[in-house]
């Protein structure tokens, strides 16, 4: 047995919760076998949960770093302290998960074709004078504008622009409901 401790079997190794990457690399390579120590192991375990609950973080980069620690590691006493230093020196990090929100970018895109669409369609009602919901109106006005701050579309713009004018002819005829009067875009 090395200053390190016992070896990990690569079965355990699987098992441990760090990047798929990482447990692809210590499952698959001859050369890092002779590295894998399980108390290392627990350490860099214990460290990526700390980094990845607190941070966005690059797990290649996390599994680079990782490889790299436990390749010159020369004991257990010092490892978690290194460890530790090499990542926060090293490793980038982004604000909490929690400040982010995600979405597929064809998702976003069906999400805004579909309410243009329908807002397009409830404009040509306001524009011919047919009663419309206005409060629907207003929710599809503002998922158009919310998708322009967004992506800065023209052709968003556009849209909005012709039908703010088109709301406010609307709202100042006798098929408004009166909650409004005029319409304008802030952003």
């Amino acid at each position: 047995m090395s200053k390190l401790g016992e070896l990990m079997p690569v079965e355990a190794v699987s098992r441990l919760k760090l990047p798929e990457e990482l447990i692809s690399y210590f499952t698959k390579s001859s050369r890092i076998q002779n590295y894998l120590y399980r108390d290392a192991l627990e350490d860099v375990e214990e460290i990526f949960a700390l980094y990845s609950s607190l941070y966005e973080i690059d797990n290649a980069q996390f599994s680079y770093l990782s490889i790299q620690a436990l390749e010159r590691a020369t004991s257990l006493s010092s490892f978690y302290p290194y460890i530790k230093t090499i990542m926060e020196s090293s490793l980038e990090k982004s604000k909490r998960k929690e400040d982010f929100i995600f979405i597929k970018k064809d998702k976003f895109e069906r999400l805004r074709e579909g309410a243009i669409k329908e807002l397009i369609s409830l404009v040509d009602l306001m524009y011919v004078g047919k009663e419309v919901d206005i409060r629907k109106v207003d929710v599809l006005f503002g998922q158009a504008l919310f998708s322009l701050n967004i992506d800065n579309d023209p052709y968003i713009e556009e849209l909005l622009s012709s039908a703010t004018k088109v709301m406010n002819d609307y709202m100042n005829s006798d098929k408004s409901d009166g909650i409004s009067k005029e319409v304008k875009i802030v952003n």
